[in-house]
């Protein structure tokens, strides 16, 4: 993506009570573009986003939205739309005077319309004329985002909002928005702990830690090429193994001498650590490196296998289902990895 950026931090600090939350923390969102911030609890994902809206004052750095300083405009000059994790739905106005609450600038008739439209869109057609104590959970989220969409904000801010609805009903919401946001050309930036939402929802995810913004890639390159190792560990699963450098871009391990594409800012001889997820390891029947199964956990169309190498390593691999092992069984794995990620040797 080129131009603009819709949304661009530089160097953003903000503390609470004194105490640092977010530091010098940079990222840009294009038009169009969904984002999401990952990261564990306190790691100042929501912080960081109650500073784009307006809500929270950094302490330094940049905040631009569409190519001008956001940071001196109060929250409803921003031009953003903002969905709470605890929806803050009006009970006493019926869906329809909800979601029309943010149209006070178009007449009557088009602000009736623009709500029904986007109550269609958001898959809630019928419901216009109910109240909010008359909707499932999932219904009620609905109408948070339908309020937050019908302005048509070039920028949807969302703070966990799928976080109290069951596996089943947020992942079809999620990925409702995420088609509705495409269609409206919204782009949006998304807060969540779960994995499989930021990488479901969003085109570029960041993963922050104690304030810190790690890495803000695509989820495949946060995946196989983790930043850090603690992105490396955050994203996924995997496992690292011990190994030493040796010359023409290789590393020696437990699996064998594995290729580097790239040069190692490392010399000959250092000792470092591969990361190795579950599905760079594939069961074979004549070669590779004999092991221990030690634990499997079915996962439906591959089993999840806990192995346990002669010098004690234990990996983690993928198998498909139909070829699921038993504890205490040997089996051959051999490495497939189409990165090779190395990270100097824990400290």
């Amino acid at each position: 993506m080129t131009g603009t950026p819709l949304l661009a931090i530089e160097g953003l600090s903000c503390s609470h009570a004194g105490q640092p939350a977010v530091r010098g923390l940079g990222l840009s969102l294009q038009p169009g573009e969904l984002g999401c911030l990952l990261g564990p609890s306190g790691c100042g994902k929501t912080t960081l986003l109650r500073a784009i809206a307006g809500f929270h004052a950094p302490d330094g750095g940049r905040l631009s939205l569409r190519g001008k300083d956001a940071r001196a405009l109060p929250p409803e000059k921003r031009g953003l739309g903002f969905v709470f994790q605890d929806l803050a739905l009006f009970p006493h106005l019926t869906v329809a005077d909800n979601v029309a609450f943010g149209l006070h600038g178009l007449a009557r008739d088009l602000r009736r319309a623009r709500v029904l439209e986007t109550l269609s869109l958001i898959g809630l057609d019928g419901l216009a004329d109910r109240y909010p104590h008359e909707l499932s959970g999932g219904q009620q989220q609905r109408v948070a985002l339908a309020r937050s969409l019908a302005p048509r904000p070039d920028l949807l801010l969302l703070d966990e909002p799928f976080s109290s609805l069951d596996a089943d009903l947020r992942g079809r919401l999620r990925d409702d928005l995420r088609a509705v946001l495409k269609r409206l050309g919204i782009a949006a930036l998304l807060v969540t702990h779960d994995q499989e939402e930021a990488f479901a929802f969003a085109d570029t995810v960041g993963v922050m830690q104690a304030g810190v913004l790690l890495q803000w890639a695509p989820g495949f390159e946060l995946y196989h090429r983790p930043a850090t190792p603690f992105v490396a560990s955050f994203v996924g699963e995997g496992r690292f193994l011990e190994a030493r450098v040796l010359d023409g871009n290789r590393v020696a391990t437990a699996l064998g001498d594995l290729p580097v594409a790239a040069a190692l800012p490392y010399a000959v001889g250092s000792p470092v650590r591969v990361l190795l997820r579950p599905d760079d390891l594939m069961p074979s029947d004549d070669e590779g490196i004999e092991c221990e199964v030690r634990a499997v956990a079915f996962r439906g169309a591959e089993s999840l296998h806990t192995l346990v190498l002669g010098d004690g390593t234990a990996l983690t691999a993928l198998f498909p289902s139909h070829q699921q092992r038993e504890p205490g069984q040997r089996v051959r794995v051999k490495p497939d990895l189409a990165h090779v990620v190395v990270f100097p040797a824990a400290d």
